[in-house]
């Protein structure tokens, strides 16, 4: 689908939605309609909304499968999985320091694999910081669908890269170069609260092109107002 193609579909769908909900405001009572080249004529209302209907499902469809559209979303998709990523990279920072500086248990790093610096840190008095980059491993790395991601962070592995432990006279480091890895685990809540507070901050952040979500919202609106009309319709016919 070509560029102007899908501005022709975006158009389409926010010109019908718009004209169902400017009708829904000021009551207009439609028995003539236009679509897709052919005019629909009848003196049941029901009938045209539910032409109305059908359009809007078609429109919805064809612009949420559009090649813009598409891309659009998978773009989104791929920052939103990159922030997941990061937020579980800070907390789990965080609870390194609480474990191996405060000396404080830790629900989230509930074991430490024996004989890492981990393990070592959490054993040595006096650790003023425990440094290294985080990152999350094993599968969660090739996913790009946020579903997905945040299946899997509830559960996984961290990995310590270049892991390194400073006591109040000394520098500990590793000495075999690599990666340090430990099971970490998130409770349901900080699981939820995770995803939650990552999302609202995404879309604070990021913020969605308008051009996007307004032929979203415009269309979901046009469909409540279509199915709206036709309940009532639907329920008197089968009621007779």
């Amino acid at each position: 689908m070509g560029e102007d193609e899908n501005s022709k579909v975006r158009r389409n769908l926010v010109a019908l939605s718009f004209a169902v909900i400017v009708g829904w405001i000021t009551d207009v009572s439609v028995t003539k309609l236009p679509i897709f080249g052919l005019s629909i004529s009848t003196e049941h209302p029901g009938r045209v909304w539910f032409a109305l209907l059908l359009a809007l499902v078609y429109m919805n469809q064809r612009y949420h499968f559009a090649d813009d559209t598409m891309s659009a979303w998978s773009q989104l998709g791929e920052k939103y999985t990159d922030a997941l990523k990061a937020a579980a990279t800070r907390l789990l920072s965080k609870e390194i320091q609480r474990v191996t500086v405060k000396k404080r248990s830790s629900s989230v790093l509930p074991v430490l694999n024996a004989g890492t610096l981990l393990e070592q840190a959490k054993n040595t008095p006096a650790v003023i910081n425990f440094s290294g980059e985080c990152s999350i491993i094993g599968p969660v790395e090739a996913l790009k669908k946020p579903r997905d991601v945040i299946y899997l962070l509830k559960q996984g592995h961290i990995a310590i890269i270049d892991a390194s432990y400073m006591t109040k006279s000394s520098s500990v480091r590793s000495v075999q170069r690599g990666t340090t890895t430990n099971v970490y685990e998130l409770s349901t809540f900080r699981h939820a609260a995770l995803v939650v507070m990552t999302t609202v901050k995404f879309l604070i952040h990021s913020k969605p092109s308008i051009e996007l979500l307004v032929p979203y919202l415009l269309g979901a609106i046009a469909l409540v107002i279509s199915v709206a009309h036709l309940v009532p319709i639907a329920y008197a016919k089968f009621a007779m």
